[in-house]
């Protein structure tokens, strides 16, 4: 009996072709340029807008781009008090200027952050947003008013002492 050397040929190559093919087809990277344009807004422009509140937007002040809070604005003087309860109520104006939902808190870095916490309306009647677990949802176009608390009362602080480095406000997307 007589084999069909032809047709087995044949398929030998088919496979050998997709064997080739499947292996040409394969890449591990791909590089391709593309152009992207971040636009810079000032404070009160940008997604989340920062600007002076209704109260006291007198200790706010905007320089070279960034927003800062000086505690020793209006009277000039060198800060807080020592074994001291301070509230600034409604200094700082918040928006989402942007077109989703956001959940918004506010980190505070520097030796005695703990002293210094940020409020959604004023100490007595809002809520505390300082810290991760202190969220506030704002809407696109929502405006809140924060205030600020600092508490070095029995806290051995001298007056030399530092409060805080920067305030972050972090704003997560709601949804």
């Amino acid at each position: 009996m007589a084999r069909p050397k032809g047709k087995l040929l044949a398929l030998v190559l088919v496979f050998g072709a997709i064997t080739v093919v499947t292996a040409t087809g394969a890449f591990t990277t791909v590089e391709a340029e593309r152009t992207a344009e971040v636009n810079v807004s000032g404070d009160a422009n940008a997604l989340l807008g920062l600007s002076e509140g209704p109260d006291n937007g007198e200790y706010v002040t905007t320089d070279g781009g960034e927003i800062q809070i000086e505690l020793g604005a209006p009277e000039s003087a060198d800060g807080v008090n020592i074994n001291a309860y301070t509230e600034i109520n409604n200094m700082l104006n918040v928006t989402n200027n942007g077109q989703n939902a956001i959940n918004l808190y506010v980190n505070t870095t520097g030796s005695n952050a703990g002293h210094v916490s940020l409020y959604n309306g004023t100490p007595d009647t809002g809520t505390n947003i300082t810290g991760d677990t202190n969220t506030v949802t704002l809407n696109p176009g929502d405006t809140i008013q924060v205030s600020m608390e600092i508490d070095t009362r029995d806290s051995g602080l001298d007056q030399d002492a530092e409060l805080i480095d920067t305030i972050e406000f972090v704003a997560n997307d709601a949804s």
